[in-house]
């Protein structure tokens, strides 16, 4: 009979193992929490000039706390199965999986470059599948508003999307990928939106 409770990163990913029928539910838990707590949330104005806004996040602490991550839960199985807990194989791959999948799906550098002068809206992207880049028309986007959705816990969601109405790619597109209920969607929307409007601080 297993009685754990773990932490990691409070308000990233919050475990909690009662016996050997949860394991399955830290898949559930941690990859739902990883999700609605996305680093791409935590940007940060870097630059704001009048010819140029650059929002950027370098992941260092979110990708070092999930390494701890993985490597606890795999510790505590393999100890498990030392002892002779059988279960120990399935929540240091349970685990370790669901950390890997945080780190692999959600740890990324994240870069968004609004330039005035060659009239470019730069997205840079850096994780562990290599790195990518966007292009947008900056003339051609009217605005950046919230868009929601909602989690299986049936909390609204949050996440800043670009509007563009006109041009050869009229739609949204989103700044970050992932949604969160914490302010940064609302802190970059009100940043660029200012931004557009000439409003420089």
């Amino acid at each position: 009979m297993l009685n754990l409770e773990f932490r990691f990163l409070p308000q990233t990913c919050a475990l909690s193992v009662q016996n050997e029928h949860s394991a399955r539910k830290i898949a559930e838990a941690g990859f739902d929490r990883c999700q609605n707590e996305n680093q791409d949330l935590r940007m940060k104005v870097t630059r704001n000039t009048e010819n140029q806004l650059i929002v950027a996040n370098i992941p260092w602490l979110l990708g070092l706390g999930i390494s701890v991550f993985i490597l606890i839960f795999v510790g505590i199985g393999l100890s498990l199965v030392i002892q002779g807990e059988m279960m120990g194989f399935l929540f240091a791959i349970i685990g370790g999986g669901v950390g890997a999948g945080c780190f692999v799906g959600f740890v990324r550098r994240t870069q968004i470059i609004f330039d005035r002068p060659s009239n470019q809206i730069l997205i840079r992207r850096r994780s562990v599948f290599g790195y990518s880049q966007e292009k947008h028309v900056l003339s051609e986007l009217e605005h950046v508003e919230l868009e929601s959705t909602r989690n299986s816990d049936g909390q609204t969601l949050y996440r800043p999307v670009m509007v563009f109405r006109s041009g050869k790619q009229p739609g949204n597109v989103p700044v970050v990928l992932a949604y969160t209920n914490t302010r940064g969607p609302q802190r970059i929307t009100d940043s660029v939106n200012a931004w557009l409007a000439g409003n420089i601080s």
